[in-house]
């Protein structure tokens, strides 16, 4: 005979060895399975919903919020043979009305902009202890961890936690340490650009769908999207669009299929060539400010005045920020892939297609021997239309300072002179230098005079018209293996490469939830030793000296590191006097602290250059330019480590140049 007076009985999750149902049907006693304790979801996955569904009735909706369910399958037979099928609904919101446990707030994680580390906490309580936090970190190394992440997040605890009553034994709240991290990531924003210029470049890798551009910009101001599309807003003599606060761009093309996304190109003129370290420099009503180290702030202040001080302050933070993006390393393309993945999301595509690397290198005319040519005459307009020109090809004989123009089919507009470059160096095997002409103004162009230098460095571009891939370019490596490695990290499912346009193309899909992920800002490749993403508030306060008091190189990497940064530091045409001077900087910080000098240029705010694309330049003696400025740095390097330099005041010329202020 059963039982109908049916009790339920509330327990407490450390209580799981006492069954929460007292039940007492004679005939079934011996078969009712015994309780063991479970995790919230097992219970909700495996307990109400294989008890319900298993009798016929709809699971009731619960989210995971909801309070955790402990119960015996067998009451629900009961119930149901008692009660009948349709009370059954009414048991399980008598059980889940019974167990009144209070549910904590979870960890929600940031919505657009996160890092690997920062979303391992995601789903835990929004207050956990050290104890945990650790855990989760020592997991995250063991899986792989970039050290910009790991800096990034310890950093922002130990700031939070100097606010805390009790710093050392109380919990991290997760929540105010994403906030604190978010502080210091960079944001990017896609632009599209109203009126594309470059369709014409890899014009036959673009079918019958839509082409466009896109601009990604930060909150932090740049001069590198002068480097493509400064032309916008000279070209045909109108007013165009500008990209002040420029980080990379992409050339892509929407395919008639309506889910289909080609990438054509993705670069940065930003972390190219040395346009980053040109960022440095920057305007300050007519004075041009340096920016860098606690030295240049101070020095602005003192000399400039407050405003000066906190606009260098400013600068410096925020370039800090964008540092951790400079490396031979290609990672503010794959940022930028990140970002080019979840916009495909949110407009509704399903695949991405890149470009294989020898199909890249043809979009960009890499390697192509019909890029270029050569007028017979003075007219260009002239010489185009009576067919009066040559191709340049591997074997021709090339000149610096020569003029030569794209091919007809790669112009632009109604002016060829706007498609006009000038050689600016011979670099062999069918590869060489050039720069827009119409950057260096009109008639007779002298490359040797001071004035054109800066133009030059700034908007040289190298080409290559020996018909050859070149698979250690920049460009290959990127799009051959950077890029669908980076898929493949992101758990995206790379299918292999499809034939289509006239190239091949890596197929990449790209599931519908990408658009609701956040973008990890620092996925990818590794980076530069060294390359910090904390930041210091930097509040110089006390007097420049100079200490000629040399402290001692611990070994051969610490001499490195040090003329590493000071290598990166030192601008092309001040080197000698700046490279002291900059050494007496590191030296005096040095002296300060007690640290060593390799921990010194270490420090976060204080050499941007440490670990970035110049620092790696000094390793790598690619060229000529670069060993004859190693030459430089070396000596003085030596200079310290026989206790023979000697220290040197620092030039004010170093933190702004321009009107002398009085």
């Amino acid at each position: 005979m059963i039982n109908k007076n049916l009790q339920f009985t509330t327990i407490q999750p450390d209580q799981l060895q006492v069954d929460p149902f007292q039940f007492y049907p004679d005939d079934m006693m011996k078969s009712t399975p015994q309780f063991l304790p479970q995790g919230q979801q097992d219970i909700i996955g495996k307990g109400i919903k294989t008890a319900l569904e298993y009798k016929g009735v709809p699971m009731p909706k619960l989210t995971p919020e909801s309070p955790q369910m402990y119960f015996d399958p067998t009451v629900m037979a009961g119930v149901k043979a008692v009660k009948g099928v349709s009370q059954l609904p009414k048991a399980a919101t008598t059980i889940k009305g019974f167990i009144k446990q209070e549910v904590k707030p979870v960890f929600q994680g940031l919505k657009n902009l996160s890092t690997k580390l920062l979303e391992k906490f995601r789903g835990m309580p929004e207050e956990i202890t050290p104890q945990q936090f650790n855990e989760i970190v020592n997991k995250a190394r063991k899986e792989g961890l970039r050290k910009v992440d790991e800096d990034l997040i310890m950093k922002s605890v130990q700031e939070i936690r100097q606010t805390e009553p009790d710093r050392f034994s109380a919990k991290v709240n997760l929540p105010k340490l994403a906030a604190k991290v978010e502080e210091q990531l960079v944001p990017l924003t896609p632009i599209p650009v109203k009126s594309p210029r470059w369709s014409n470049v890899g014009a036959d890798f673009i079918g019958d769908g839509k082409y466009g551009e896109i601009v990604y910009q930060s909150p932090i101001k740049t001069s590198a999207g002068d480097v493509h599309f400064q032309w916008n807003s000279t070209r045909e003599g109108k007013r165009g669009e500008a990209f002040p606060n420029y980080f990379s761009h992409i050339r892509y093309e929407d395919m008639a299929d309506g889910k289909t996304r080609k990438i054509l190109e993705t670069q940065s003129d930003l972390f190219q060539k040395e346009n980053f370290a040109r960022e440095k420099d920057f305007k300050f009503g007519k004075q041009t400010l340096r920016t860098g180290t606690p030295e240049h702030i101070q020095v602005a202040r003192e000399k400039i005045g407050e405003k000066a001080g906190q606009a260098v302050e400013k600068r410096t933070s925020d370039l800090q920020k964008l540092s951790t993006y400079e490396s031979n390393d290609p990672l503010a393309q794959l940022r930028t892939f990140r970002e080019e993945v979840k916009r495909a999301a949110k407009d509704g595509k399903d695949t991405i297609l890149i470009p294989s690397g020898e199909t890249a290198m043809k979009i960009e005319g890499l390697g192509d021997p019909n890029h270029f040519i050569r007028v017979n005459g003075a007219n260009i307009e002239d010489a185009l239309n009576d067919g009066n020109y040559t191709s340049l090809r591997m074997n021709s004989k090339l000149k610096i300072g020569e003029t030569i123009i794209e091919t007809p089919d790669n112009i632009i507009g109604d002016n060829p002179e706007l498609d006009a470059w000038i050689i600016t160096d011979i670099l062999g095997e069918g590869k060489f230098k050039a720069v827009p002409k119409n950057i260096l103004g009109d008639g007779d162009i002298n490359l040797k005079d001071p004035i054109y230098r800066g133009a030059i460095e700034q908007y040289s571009e190298t080409f290559d018209i020996s018909g050859k891939a070149d698979t250690q370019h920049f460009v290959y490596k990127l799009n051959e293996e950077a890029i669908p490695r980076e898929a493949r990290k992101m758990g995206l499912n790379v299918e292999g490469k499809v034939n289509a346009d006239n190239g091949d193309w890596w197929k990449i899909s790209i599931p519908s939830e990408r658009g609701k992920m956040p973008v990890e800002a620092f996925a990818g490749l590794g980076i530069g030793a060294g390359i910090q993403g904390a930041l210091e508030k930097v509040i110089p306060s006390r007097e420049i000296r100079i200490d000629n008091k040399l402290p001692q190189l611990q070994d051969e990497n610490d001499k490195k590191r040090v003329a590493a940064t000071i290598f990166g530091e030192v601008g092309n045409f001040r080197t000698e006097k700046e490279a002291r001077e900059i050494l007496s900087v590191i030296i005096n910080r040095t002296n300060e602290t007690g640290q060593s000098l390799s921990e010194t240029v270490q420090e976060p705010n204080q050499f941007t250059a440490f670990g970035g694309e110049e620092f790696q330049k000094y390793f790598q003696q690619l060229d000529e330019p670069t060993k004859n400025k190693s030459k430089i740095i070396d000596k003085i390097m030596n200079e310290l480590e026989s206790g023979t330099f000697k220290t040197t005041k620092i030039n004010l010329k170093i933190v702004f140049r321009g009107n002398k202020t009085k």
